[in-house]
């Protein structure tokens, strides 16, 4: 009788382990108009953040942090407008 050994999948190396309390912290919420001012008041309100959690403002991870936060508001700006309700 043979028997087979399955190997088991290594958790994955990008994914540290933090305590919940501080992943709580590290939560930030930031509801946007669906306009284009909102793009760098998005981009500022990131930026705050990951200082505020300890990110060095010259840091590269910064810098792709404000990159995809810039790009991901204007999609959904510039893609959403057109479903949004007119401001009241």
């Amino acid at each position: 009788m043979t028997r087979r050994w399955r190997r088991r999948r290594p958790e994955p190396s990008y994914t540290p382990h933090v305590p919940a309390a501080t992943r709580r912290e590290r939560e930030h919420t930031l509801a946007l108009a669906t306009a284009p001012t909102s793009i760098p008041l998005a981009r500022r309100a990131t930026q705050l953040a990951f200082t505020s959690w300890g990110m060095p403002p010259q840091a590269t991870a910064l810098g792709a942090a404000l990159l995809i936060v810039t790009e991901l508001v204007t999609n959904a700006v510039r893609h959403a407008a057109e479903f949004s309700p007119p401001p009241c």
